[in-house]
């Protein structure tokens, strides 16, 4: 029996309505997510419009010239996707707005595989399986559709606009070809402006081109457009990289076959939920906590993808898919996957994550993988269909461990993102915690009384960041009526100095520190403070003060002046620091014993590492000077002597020494050759202070032998270290 052609349409409009209810119900958590990393920044300055100061226009041109300037990087689009629509919208339309984004690029995806392979089957079947993969990766501070604005699923859906409209100017499906090929071109362009994730995908347009077009002449002449946009906007791209400022480690190429080969494998395999879910591990510690986790939304999500699966297969008698079709939309899977690794691959920065984290180019190879799959499945459906008789009663069993796994992929994934928002929305408090609380309850108790701020006549200066200038300003107009006018530091000399007072502002989670500033050195980012005022909550008791060659402590309960307030304590202190290696702590000592991973400060188990020390890079943490230091407060002090080892992963080079000195005593000297270990041992101090310095005299940057742009000057990458305590 033939199927009418309504009531075809009349089905594929109830799938697709259902499919948006799927998409709606799996992309749940961008709503009830709390704010977290980039998506704080909108509360953060959530002020800036209301200030006299800037308006939106001129904040996302700054936003565009500071990427420029400190990153040579050229997105304006996402600029205004990130700093212009959240104002407009306020966060909650933001987030709609966003999981708008992601459902509509998902139907432009859908759109342009059921155009390329004229088959509907295959377009719904890549469709929810590219959904199915959707999570919140471990470790990283945000949803990829958070991330910048959703600038990773904004370039996508432009992307795929511009397919779409490519495959519809070469098939000649709409009257006016010449708009839709024109369009596709623009879809591109804009694209490209947003995520240099789109600068590979010049070669599947080329592929559509010269897979449908059969005329030589037509095949270039759709294709010079593309080109020509590509190569120009790749031109200025590059040429804007050259004033940069300073060099993002985003776009830095490290060229080490071993890395590359590394960061392609991980961003490969990044959306793939089994290698995601063994590297993440999983919410759940046992099958039972598993199931015990299950909620209702999660079982409506499921009901409601049990329904469409079943739908593709009741559709899979009546639709005729050629191989061709099939293996087509494989190389459209592997290109969608492969093409952003291939950046991740080569950016030194990406390199070193760590098994199933993908970052922003996830997006796409959720949907390359969508189709892979999709093509594997049809190919097995062929299988059974034409290599045995009654096929269909052994479909049923193939069908279902398809629908078993898919089941059970969305429960792990549904589950895996609960626990990784919550985990980070524990780690790092969200914005009303760590900046706008903490400013409201510095300066509604008595802060603003304690320091003599004056917009006429004060300048507030603050370190070149994106956000954190305009941020301080609104939120001080919001909360003192003054609209202050605030300047970066590389923005100052003597004059303004000399004209008026100038307070430095710098704020974290629980606590505003504010200097008046007496001194500023340019070279070396400097802001010298006669006097320092302090708002901070009881957790904190001291101020840790950084230097290149030291470390040292003030105790809070020697401050020159303490005001106890309702909330927290206000600590005014007459002393000449550099407010910029000022930061309020609560002190911890070491208890021997205790292994931890190298990093650039460890307060909580009391290991203070300074100058010197680098980032943590996934499994590792290099030195980035020729001198380090690290500082222990020992807990324990009832044996004689401390062994220390200290795991190093590699070296920078053929061989680097390394001398080391305990409390100005010479413990180590060696020249090491690869992968090894640092042992050595040292005498008891009797305070149960242990001050490390370490040298590395033949510490090099990458940039110095031009194999990257990387300034840092390299010597050891530490894994781990030990303090154990030792008796004769």
């Amino acid at each position: 029996m033939v199927e009418c052609p309504f009531m075809k349409v009349k089905k594929q409009t109830s799938f697709d309505l259902i499919f948006g209810l799927f998409l709606i119900l799996y992309l749940w958590f961008i709503l009830d997510t709390g704010y977290w990393s980039d998506d704080r920044k909108y509360e953060f300055i959530n002020g800036i419009l209301a200030s006299n100061q800037w308006s939106i226009i001129q904040f996302i041109w700054e936003r565009i010239s500071v990427h420029v300037e400190m990153h040579g990087r050229f997105f304006p689009f996402t600029s205004v996707f990130a700093e212009g629509i959240p104002f407009l919208f306020g966060l909650k339309l933001y987030k709609i707005y966003l999981m708008s984004v992601t459902i509509g690029c998902t139907y432009l995806f859908k759109a342009f595989i059921r155009l390329l392979t004229q088959s509907v089957i295959l377009a719904d079947l890549a469709a929810i399986l590219a959904v199915v993969l959707f999570s919140v990766q471990k470790d990283m501070p945000h949803a990829v559709f958070l991330c910048m604005g959703g600038n990773a699923t904004i370039s996508l859906m432009l992307v795929l606009a511009s397919l779409n409209f490519c495959v519809l100017s070469i098939r000649k499906k709409i009257l006016w070809e010449g708009i839709a090929e024109v369009l596709s071109v623009i879809f591109y362009f804009l694209a490209m402006m947003t995520y240099e994730a789109t600068y590979p995908f010049i070669l599947l347009i080329i592929l559509l081109v010269f897979y449908e077009e059969s005329s030589r002449e037509r095949k270039l002449r759709k294709v010079s457009p593309y080109l020509i946009v590509w190569i120009m906007t790749l031109g200025l791209y590059c040429v804007l990289k050259m004033f940069a400022k300073e060099s993002y480690d985003g776009v830095s190429v490290g060229l080490s076959v071993k890395n590359i080969m590394r960061g392609f494998a991980v961003s490969v395999s990044a959306p793939l939920p089994f290698v995601n879910g063994f590297f993440r591990g999983h919410a759940a510690n046992s099958f039972k906590d598993f199931f015990n986790q299950i909620n209702l939304l999660d079982v409506l999500l499921i009901v409601v993808f049990i329904y469409l699966l079943n739908s593709i297969i009741n559709k899979r008698n009546t639709s005729a898919v050629s191989n061709n079709k099939s293996y087509f939309l494989m190389i459209i899977g592997i290109m969608f996957v492969v093409f952003p690794a291939i950046l991740m691959a080569v950016s030194e920065k990406y390199q070193v994550l760590p098994f199933g984290v993908g970052y922003q180019v996830i997006i796409y190879q959720y949907y390359g993988w969508g189709c892979i799959g999709s093509a594997i499945i049809l190919k097995a459906w062929r299988y059974f269909l034409t290599k045995f008789k009654h096929a269909e009663k052994k479909l049923i069993v193939f069908d279902g461990i398809i629908m078993l796994i898919t089941v059970y992929l969305i429960a792990v994934n549904q589950q895996n993102t609960r626990w990784t928002i919550k985990e980070m929305e524990l780690k790092e408090a969200s914005v009303s915690a760590t900046f706008d609380q903490t400013l409201r309850n510095a300066f509604s108790n008595g802060m603003i009384e304690s320091i003599p701020l004056d917009a006429e006549n004060n300048l507030i200066i603050s370190s070149r960041q994106y956000y954190g200038m305009f941020a301080k300003g609104a939120m001080l107009k919001e909360l003192t009526g003054q609209d202050f006018q605030v300047k970066w530091y590389d923005e100052l000399d003597e004059i303004f100095l000399e004209k008026q007072p100038c307070y430095a502002l710098n704020s974290g989670s629980g606590w505003v520190l504010v200097g008046a500033i007496t001194e500023w050195d340019s070279p070396t980012s400097s802001a010298m403070a006669g006097q320092i005022w302090l708002y901070c909550d009881d957790e904190f008791d001291r101020l840790l003060v950084l230097s290149r060659d030291k470390l040292s402590f003030l105790n809070l309960k020697d401050a020159d002046e303490v005001t106890h307030c309702a909330v927290g304590n206000i600590y005014s202190i007459n002393k000449y620091y550099d407010i910029n290696q000022l930061v309020p702590i609560k002190h911890c000592k070491y208890k021997l014993g205790t292994r931890f991973p190298v990093s650039v400060s460890r307060q909580d188990i009391g290991a203070y590492l300074y100058g010197g020390i680098s980032d943590r890079e996934g499994g590792f943490t290099w030195t980035s000077d020729k001198t380090m230091g690290m500082y222990f407060d020992l807990e324990d002090a009832d044996y004689e002597k401390i062994g220390v080892e200290i795991n190093v992963k590699m070296i920078y080079g053929e061989r680097q020494p390394v001398n080391i000195h305990v409390n100005g005593v010479c413990v180590y000297s060696e020249v090491l050759s690869g992968k090894s270990k640092i042992e050595f041992e040292c005498i008891m101090p009797q305070n149960g202070i242990l001050d490390m310095h370490f040298e590395f005299p033949e510490a090099r940057s990458p940039k110095e032998t031009e194999e990257s742009d990387d300034a840092r000057k390299l010597s050891i990458a530490m894994d781990d270290m030990i303090l154990v305590g030792l008796s004769n």
